[in-house]
């Protein structure tokens, strides 16, 4: 290489930059202010709570079931296109809500279905895909600077849509977040799938002209990261899959439950609206503190430690915001819960990517989201149902934080899989 010519600049950051914006409008500006729009909702159209969050539940049904059909899609078409899909989805979903949605059957069909369908394709898993792909040592890092954007999307939005639905009605937050889901399709023209689409490597090392590449990898000897891309059916007879599923149940059912119900709790309980909105918000800041220092420790220690005690931080944090007996124990409890969340988002997907391999990523929640989600997604509409029957949450949060503390000892038990056959197909990260 001739002294005058400079080595290309990496576009990994450049991805982690964009992607970082995205989720940022398309989950933090779309999704979170649900906590806020929704009460008002249907207050305005005189819903019950139970029915109407059959929406929200199946929502989340529609993005389990979707799992396996995202994983071919991603596989055959790239992160970039199908992120287009479900941004279009989000977009349309939004506009309809915003202007002539009257009925709860509309209701739920544009959030139950096209805003299903938006989740699943224009949301988290194609996202983490393309950083996974594109990261290997600095791979909890980069994920952690990602998913901040959604938090702090969120904790923006809380009180954002607040006054906006306050002022305008609640149909001006759904056109709110349909604005934001444009200038998501926007930035999304400058996104790479992968690393090779651009002659590139993943962290911007060549394996085959590079020293470096061993040397960064021998810093994190500490961190199990397998070197080959297993299959479903060799995944699947370890026991690391089966603890892993476990203690994704107890943390997807206590977001569910929170963000579906939790500013509906929170008023039953005596805050005004805005209150409630503001403890939303640190929840949503609790977990945006977290993504990136837990992220950058995800490459330096273990992901199972750092798993075990966020679940143990989740199961206390949840007993604050069930018994909320003071203002100030809720402003406690929601950015500990806030962080607990925001830990298990970022290293979950690395902790899948370290044990099985980046490319198996997309195939195992494609795998285990129709089963885990067809439990985790009944936590809104049932919860409700108990608010509606019994006048009250306890009953909910009463089983969700016992589900919680039992996905604890699942986290305890989340050990690196061994590898006892021959697994022919190799990855695209070194063993270390």
């Amino acid at each position: 290489m001739a002294k005058n010519q400079q080595k290309p600049m990496f576009y990994g950051w450049v991805n982690v930059t964009i992607l970082f914006f995205i989720y940022m409008f398309a989950s933090g500006m779309v999704f979170y202010p649900y906590s806020v729009i929704f009460p008002a909702m249907i207050e305005d159209m005189g819903w019950a709570r139970g029915p109407a969050s059959a929406a929200f539940t199946l929502n989340f049904l529609l993005t389990g079931f979707l799992g396996p059909v995202l994983a071919i899609a991603i596989g055959k078409f790239g992160t970039k296109k199908i992120l287009i899909v479900g941004l279009i989805s989000w977009l349309i979903s939004l506009l309809l809500l915003g202007t002539i949605t009257s009925s709860i059957v509309m209701w739920i069909f544009c959030w139950g279905i096209l805003g299903g369908i938006g989740m699943s394709f224009g949301n988290i898993i194609p996202v983490q895909t393309t950083v996974m792909m594109w990261f290997i040592k600095k791979r909890a890092t980069a994920i952690g600077i990602v998913m901040t954007g959604a938090a702090l999307g969120g904790f923006i939005a809380q009180p954002l849509y607040t006054w906006l639905i306050t002022k305008s009605g609640w149909r001006a937050g759904w056109l709110a977040a349909a604005f934001f889901v444009v200038l998501s399709l926007i930035i999304i023209t400058f996104l790479k799938s992968k690393p090779e689409d651009i002659g590139q490597y993943p962290d911007g090392i060549d394996p085959d002209a590079d020293n470096s590449a061993v040397e960064a990898k021998s810093k994190t000897s500490n961190i199990h990261r397998t070197n080959v891309n297993w299959t479903l059916k060799e995944v699947f007879r370890t026991k690391a899959a089966w603890f892993l599923v476990g203690y994704m149940i107890g943390f997807l059912m206590a977001f569910f439950l929170i963000t579906s119900h939790g500013v509906l709790h929170f008023t039953d309980l005596g805050l005004s609206r805005m209150q409630a909105a503001s403890v939303m918000s640190f929840v949503i800041l609790g977990a945006g503190l977290a993504r990136f220092p837990m992220g950058a420790l995800g490459d330096r220690v273990e992901p199972r430690w750092i798993i075990s005690g966020a679940m143990f931080l989740m199961a206390v944090s949840m007993i604050g915001l069930w018994k909320a007996p003071s203002m100030g124990i809720l402003m406690a409890a929601a950015p500990c819960f806030g962080f607990s969340y925001g830990t298990l988002l970022v290293i979950q997907p690395v902790i899948i990517g370290n044990y099985y391999g980046p490319e198996s990523f997309p195939k195992i929640n494609g795998a285990i989201s129709p089963f885990m989600v067809a439990i985790t997604a009944t936590v809104p509409i049932v919860a409700g149902i108990i608010a509606d029957r019994t006048g009250s949450y306890d009953l909910a949060f009463m089983i969700i934080c016992t589900i919680v503390f039992l996905s604890f000892l699942c986290a305890l038990m989340l050990k690196p899989p061994v590898q006892t056959f021959e697994i022919s197909e190799p990855a695209e990260d070194a063993a270390v």
